[in-house]
C-alpha cells in the first residue's frame, strides 16, 4: 500500500478507543462544542467593566453638583466610578508629596475641562 492510501485510509478510520466523539474532528466538518456537563462553572452575569473599558469610554469633565473647589475631583471619581472623598484625600496627599506639582495638574484640569 503506498503513503497516499494509508494516509486517506488513517483520515477515515475511527477514532482511537477511549476518544471523545463529541471532540472529534473531521477534517472539513464544523468542531462539535462540548455539551454543558464538560463545560466550567456557570457564569455569574455579565462582568463588571474593567479599568481599561472605563479609561477608554472616559472624558474629562467638571462635576457641576460634587465641587469642593472646581469640581475637577468630582467629574473624575463620577467618570472612573470610585468615592470622590477619597480622590480628594490622594490629590491632597499627592500635592504634598510632589511638593505643590499636583495642584499646578489640578489647576490646569480646571481651566481645561469643561463643566458637565
Amino acid at each position: 500500500m503506498d503513503i497516499a492510501a494509508q494516509n486517506a485510509t488513517s483520515a477515515t478510520s475511527a477514532p482511537a478507543p477511549g476518544a471523545d466523539e463529541a471532540t472529534t474532528q473531521v477534517p472539513g466538518a464544523d468542531p462539535v462544542s462540548p455539551g454543558p456537563a464538560t463545560q466550567g462553572p456557570p457564569s455569574q452575569g455579565p462582568a463588571s467593566p474593567g479599568i481599561a473599558d472605563r479609561l477608554s469610554s472616559y472624558r474629562l469633565r467638571r462635576s457641576t453638583t460634587d465641587k469642593m473647589l472646581g469640581g475637577v475631583c468630582g467629574g473624575l471619581a463620577v467618570d472612573l466610578g470610585i468615592d470622590v472623598a477619597l480622590l480628594r484625600i490622594a490629590v491632597l496627599a499627592l500635592t504634598l508629596v510632589t511638593g505643590g506639582a499636583a495642584a499646578l495638574v489640578y489647576l490646569a484640569a480646571w481651566v481645561i475641562a469643561p463643566a458637565g
